[in-house]
């Protein structure tokens, strides 16, 4: 709700207040009630750790209201604030909330980017109209009255000095850049995607390439001219994955196909504020690995019967053989450490039979075309004349294909991750590769 409010100078300076039109503060009233009553709301979480429902809604304006109340604005950066300052912040929120003590960092991040939005809320609204009126800048606004006059003095010093009119500038030139603005105004990614599982019933997190495209849809439906081609990107490229299977890793993902510009330092793109790139790149990982465990254990039995027809083409099973088909069924993945003998008694020994030394697992780096294009670590588990049978562990380049794939099956680096597979012996380097070099000691 907009009010006409008095800014500038008081009465008593002789000079009429000029009016201008700005938005009512929030000052969360009903929060500071609850407390009195020693009532405290209850947060909500999503699974990646971030707060959201109803009382997230008060949580965010009442971490706003933090900001401007209590962190004076003398302070040039939030990074400026006395650790003690912040420590008095989180107390305020946890007489107020019921929440997780691990949402202290995403509070503490808000509240910082509140901070800054109100300071560059007074630079617009209440500092750069009158920078040619000085007796207009000499009072922090009346609506504003729990600011100090010195520190109002040293903002006002501060944005109309030649220095921050250059970054200003600066600041400006970039935001023009900024081409696909999204619709969501306060509600953010995290309210927008438990909003659309419950409306679909999904218990999955959903893609982002999805969120960033339903954060750009108009209230009749459409789309702006500018995010027309990238919307028919991400479903070209979401139609593609559903039905052939394509699989995206980490940052090179539907979205930052779609946009065709690699991920950025800062926020991640289609999630917004609470997420940095480490924690939601790796989450995404982490739980395409465990789909594709789940999916690799339904395939076994049939990979283990194309595997098997492509070691009889090259060594004949032997009863002796210890990759005989009988040995496979049991022992899924050969990955020993280390192979030692069974423990025999000295009459049982046969004289002219010697005792084979332990044999140490080989790692190694796996190459396709040409030694130099390595694509994949792995592990030796026997030397089958011009091919090796190795179990892929650790995919470089996931979508790249197999030298020797499994028809119908296996064909990609990723898809044969903790599989046995055939390669061809000029494009093994008997090397360790970094995620297995502490199991080679």
């Amino acid at each position: 709700m907009f009010e006409d409010k008095e800014k500038g100078m008081d009465a008593d300076d002789g000079q009429k207040p000029i009016k201008r039109k700005s938005r009512g503060m929030t000052r969360k009233v009903m929060v500071i009630k609850n407390r009195s009553k020693g009532i405290k709301l209850l947060i909500k979480y999503n699974q990646d750790g971030i707060f959201v429902g109803d009382n997230s809604v008060h949580l965010t304006s009442y971490l706003g209201v933090l900001a401007r109340t209590m962190v004076p604005i003398r302070y040039k950066d939030w990074r400026d604030v006395p650790i003690q300052l912040k420590e008095k912040l989180w107390d305020s929120i946890e007489i107020s909330f019921t929440l997780d003590k691990r949402s202290k960092r995403n509070c503490m991040r808000t509240i910082g980017r509140s901070f800054r939005t109100f300071k560059n809320h007074l630079t617009v609204n209440h500092i750069i109209p009158f920078k040619d009126q000085p007796e207009m800048l000499k009072k922090p606004p009346v609506e504003y009255s729990f600011i100090e006059d010195e520190d109002w003095n040293i903002l006002v010093k501060d944005r109309l000095s030649n220095a921050f009119q250059e970054f200003r500038e600066v600041q400006k030139e970039r935001r023009k850049k900024h081409a696909y603005n999204h619709r969501l105004s306060r509600k953010g990614y995290a309210r927008l995607e438990e909003d659309l599982m419950v409306t679909s019933g999904c218990t999955e997190s959903i893609d982002r390439s999805i969120l960033w495209k339903k954060a750009r849809e108009r209230k009749d439906g459409n789309y702006d001219e500018v995010v027309i081609p990238v919307v028919e990107k991400i479903d070209e490229l979401l139609k593609d994955s559903q039905e052939t299977g394509q699989s995206y890793y980490g940052s090179d993902d539907i979205l930052t196909h779609a946009l065709g510009t690699p991920e950025y330092s800062g926020r991640v793109r289609g999630k917004g504020k609470h997420y940095t790139h480490r924690q939601y790149f790796h989450t995404v990982v982490d739980r395409a690995m465990q789909d594709f465990v789940k999916a690799s254990k339904e395939r076994q039995a049939h990979f283990e019967v194309g595997i098997l027809a492509k070691l009889s083409e090259i060594i004949p099973t032997t009863p002796q053989s210890d990759m005989g088909s009988c040995n496979l069924k049991t022992n899924h993945l050969v990955m020993p450490e280390f192979v030692e003998c069974p423990h025999r008694h000295v009459e049982d020994q046969p004289p002219t039979t010697l005792k084979e030394p332990p044999k140490k697992v080989r790692k190694c780096q796996l190459a396709v075309s040409r030694k130099e294009n390595i694509v994949a670590g792995g592990t030796i588990v026997r030397e089958c004349g011009p091919n090796y049978l190795v179990v892929v562990d650790a995919p470089y380049e996931p979508n790249t294909s197999l030298p020797i794939p499994i028809p119908d099956d296996i064909t990609t680096i990723g898809e044969a991750v903790g599989y046995e597979v055939l390669w061809p012996a000029h494009l093994i380097i008997l090397s360790s590769h970094p995620s297995q070099e502490s199991n080679v000691q």
